[in-house]
């Protein structure tokens, strides 16, 4: 078969039936592709019968103009394709690409493309080429990828669950070290009692979240699994009476302001350790020259349901600490019990259900953290 060069009409292969029944039976698009640049004109001088298979156009409705096919492809990837194709006439290099089409009746397709340039002498540019669909192996590379993330998000989850365990059941611990530390100063019988009911809250609070960390390790495969109702009040009180050894010790005032019907669908076990990171840091990052005064309340912004976290403690030098604040094992005061996970494993269950935390903190004013927890 031969290739004019020299004309500028736009049949550039001779032999065509010849050509096209030697492709008769193959799915791939073989092609000619041509750009006239003084006319900003493009055509197809030669396709096989695989372009029907790959843009649903037929060889004859593209032979002099090829929009019909260059309009299949899909919005999003137009401008790739087409700064592909101008790089490669430019620098007569080869091109390679995927890219998608938009089909009338098979919807998006994957094609990879190929062409290699030749100038000819009216100064047009054509490309000979194949393109082939490979929506098939996309959707393979795209199910390794789920499951790729899949494994990442159980490993993350299980880390979280780790963490809970440690972390988490270190506050439970050192407010029942403290409370009954209380108790035994403590002479006044009446005062002693109360002490001792504050003990058997967070005997009952210990009780409740190892039974949320064994539903965790249960589950712990599907987040979904883990949702129940939540009401966040009912939450912040339980969280309240956890942590009450810290509070009477510092003399912190928690103002809860969230309504008492403030339901939501959150994992137990994660809205728990939330407020317990959120709260017992306010307390334990607290200004020496004043008492704790932290406020928590919960409103709707564009739909999603915020949890906002107010104190009036030490501050965060967000300029020096903001990229790393919830960084794993990252510290911020010279404060003997900060260990560096509380933040990072807050950040990772909000993450994990969908949501996102923010902060705005001043140094000697206090920290105030939003949690869009749907």
């Amino acid at each position: 078969m031969k290739v004019s060069e020299n004309k500028s009409d736009d049949i550039i292969v001779n032999d065509q039936d010849e050509l096209q029944s030697l492709l008769e039976h193959t799915d791939e698009l073989i092609y000619q592709f041509r750009y006239f640049p003084e006319e900003k004109k493009y055509t197809l001088p030669f396709a096989s019968r695989g372009l029907w298979n790959v843009y649903e156009v037929m060889p004859e409705e593209v032979k002099y103009d090829a929009a019909p096919a260059i309009n299949r492809i899909h919005k999003d990837d137009v401008k790739a394709v087409f700064d592909i194709v101008n790089n490669s006439m430019k620098t007569l290099k080869s091109w390679s690409y995927d890219f998608r089409v938009v089909l009338p009746s098979k919807g998006v397709r994957w094609l990879r493309g190929n062409g290699r340039p030749i100038q000819l002498m009216d100064g047009s540019f054509l490309w000979n080429g194949c393109v082939i669909d490979i929506t098939s192996q996309k959707k393979k590379e795209e199910e390794v990828k789920r499951t790729i993330d899949v494994i990442e998000s159980q490993n993350v989850r299980l880390m979280n669950f780790a963490h809970i365990a440690t972390h988490n059941l270190r506050s439970y611990s050192n407010n029942l070290e403290l409370l009954l530390e209380l108790a035994e100063k403590e002479s006044d019988l009446n005062e002693k009692n109360e002490i001792m009911g504050h003990v058997k809250k967070v005997s009952e609070g210990f009780s409740d979240t190892m039974a949320h960390l064994n539903e965790i390790v249960t589950v712990y495969t599907d987040v979904s699994q883990q949702l129940k109702t939540v009401n966040l009040n009912t939450s912040i009180e339980k969280t309240v009476n956890i942590l009450k050894g810290n509070i009477t010790q510092k003399k912190a005032v928690i103002i809860n302001q969230v309504p008492t019907e403030c339901f939501l669908e959150y994992n137990p076990a994660f809205i728990e350790s939330i407020l317990l990171n959120l709260i017992s840091n306010a307390i334990k990052y607290s200004d020496s020259e004043r008492n704790p005064k932290i406020k928590l309340n919960a409103f709707h912004e564009n739909g999603r349901l915020i949890l906002q976290v107010s104190d009036n403690g030490a501050g965060i030098d967000l300029r020096k600490h903001g990229e790393s604040l919830f960084g794993m094992y990252k510290t911020f005061h010279k404060n003997k019990d900060a260990v560096g996970v509380g933040l990072f494993l807050t950040k990772n269950q909000i993450e994990a259900m969908g949501g996102k935390i923010e902060v705005k903190s001043k140094v000697g004013v206090g920290t105030s953290f939003k949690v869009f927890l749907t």
